[in-house]
């Protein structure tokens, strides 16, 4: 209902006198007015909300992405603490922990 039914309908109802509908007719239709206006108002605050949350869900997609090339860097740059070669990727996605090549563990476990 519109905010000028609204109030026909309340001056109806609690029966106001004449001469004070006039200002609050007055005081209705500048509700309604400011109404009108301040919708375009939210409707930029909702759009500028959903803009900065779009911004948002792309920095963390970033982020993420960088952290998942860290990840995968670490995995491929890792070394054996005992002869310094380069730790195969299959083995440290089997053992995560890894510090030593398969040689060189094998080696460290028969105790040599």
């Amino acid at each position: 209902m519109h905010p000028v039914q609204d109030f026909q309908l309340l001056l109806q109802v609690a029966k106001i006198p004449r001469k004070h509908c006039v200002k609050l007719r007055c005081t209705m239709q500048r509700i309604a007015i400011y109404a009108k206006r301040n919708q375009k108002r939210m409707n930029d605050i909702v759009d500028t909300t959903q803009r900065r949350e779009e911004i948002m869900w792309e920095n963390w997609q970033k982020q993420r992405q960088v952290v998942q090339e860290h990840h995968v860097q670490q995995i491929e740059d890792r070394y054996c603490i005992d002869c310094g070669e380069r730790i195969p990727a299959a083995r440290i996605k089997a053992q995560p922990d890894c510090v030593r090549c398969v040689d060189c563990q094998i080696e460290k476990e028969k105790g040599r």
